[in-house]
């Protein structure tokens, strides 16, 4: 911790605290988020757990996704460094509201950037497992949303493996959780149905005086409907997130796909992602992100925008791809000239042999009357008046 100034306390947990800190060694201009893991107090499944939690952690490189720093260990304790996010977490935001809703414009903005982050999770078979608006974070000036604490996140080793553990805050359980019964990704679904529900109406979707009672609502999929003051279509999605039988729930990439959400996610791309973008090719290779897959799927191998795939490069692939993108389009503008000057001489190739042809055919027509008129004039006797 000697390359950290700590700030302030902003949390505590079973195992641990989170300090606000000043990172030294960038000379005092960066501000990060450092939670401290007291591994004297835990289990040996405890302490394989935390490792487990810093190893997902530097695998979560996404522009919705709170940023991994670095980890070390210290006297006892694993600290890990995380981004620090300015502006809270959207809990905070839903009650700095204080009744006023969120216009839907707001609400799908953060929503989609929320999706985003999430379908770099799933595609990596990792389950979240704890989605909730305390967990998610604001930045530049609450436009920016990202996914933070993995505290509890679990990696599927296996595609069909399937989690039973339950954890979690109970607003936001899902019914297979209430019921003991084993979940995989869809279960996060149902967590980002109830954020969505508290940004439209501030306030949880299930609520009870009891566990009990709350339990029970959950398990039948009873909430208060949301306003008519925003679309159709958003009341729609909210009511699919909310399916209580797991397998009828979208999965996160079909929700991209909504047109509900579309022109947001082109939005969002454009502004996160433009910095990455390479070239404009048909492969995906390893160290690429298709991003593309959240539009609409063509015949074709590749996912396409209006018939251009798009890959996302990592690193300085995107420069030589860039440039390798310029030199294809150069060589292939410098072809379909040369194709176009063949197709014109071609073209003049032929007229030419149709006037030689024309030209031809009125000599022979002449030389024929010539030799006609000969033959009459022959037999012609003399003297005769040939007027």
């Amino acid at each position: 911790m000697n390359n950290y100034e700590v700030i302030r306390q902003i949390g505590e947990g079973a195992f641990g605290k989170a300090f606000l800190v000043q990172d030294k060694g960038s000379g005092g201009d960066r501000q990060c988020v450092v939670k401290q893991v007291n591994l004297r107090q835990m289990s040996a499944r405890e302490k394989e757990a935390s490792k487990k939690e810093v190893t997902l952690l530097s695998k979560m490189k996404h522009p919705n996704i709170v940023t991994f720093i670095t980890s070390f260990q210290e006297r006892g304790s694993l600290y890990i460094v995380m981004e620090y996010c300015d502006g809270g977490d959207l809990m905070k935001k839903i009650n700095l509201q204080r009744g006023v809703p969120f216009t839907e414009e707001q609400i799908v903005g953060w929503f989609v950037q929320i999706c985003l982050g999430l379908k770099h999770i799933h595609d990596r078979k990792i389950l979240h497992r704890d989605i909730k608006a305390q967990n998610i974070f604001l930045t530049g000036g609450g436009m920016k949303v990202k996914l933070g604490d993995f505290g509890i996140a679990r990696m599927l080793n296996n595609t069909m493996e399937l989690a039973r553990t339950c954890v979690g805050t109970p607003y936001y359980l899902s019914p297979e959780i209430c019921e003991s019964r084993p979940y995989n990704n869809k279960t996060d679904i149902w967590s980002l149905g109830c954020v969505l529900y508290e940004l439209c109406t501030l306030r949880h979707p299930f609520e009870g005086s009891s566990l009990r009672q709350l339990v029970s609502k959950i398990c039948r999929g009873r909430y208060n409907p949301v306003s008519t003051r925003y679309s159709y279509e958003l009341r729609l999605l909210l009511s699919q997130l909310f399916k209580v039988n797991p397998r009828d729930r979208p999965s996160v990439s079909s929700l991209l796909r909504r047109p509900v959400l579309e022109k947001h996610i082109r939005k969002h791309l454009d502004t996160q992602v433009r910095p990455l973008i390479g070239s404009l090719n048909s492969q995906c290779v390893p160290d690429q992100y298709c991003v593309t897959t959240m539009f609409r799927q063509c015949s074709e191998p590749c996912w396409k925008i209006q018939h251009r795939p798009v890959c996302v490069c990592v690193g300085h692939a995107a420069g030589e791809d860039k440039r390798q993108h310029r030199g294809e389009q150069k060589a292939s503008f410098n072809k379909s000239k040369l194709n176009a000057k063949k197709s014109q001489n071609r073209q003049n190739g032929m007229k030419g042999k149709v006037a030689t042809k024309n030209s031809k055919t009125k000599c022979n027509r002449k030389r024929q009357s010539s030799n006609q008129n000969a033959k009459i004039q022959k037999h012609i006797p003399k003297g005769t008046d040939r007027g």
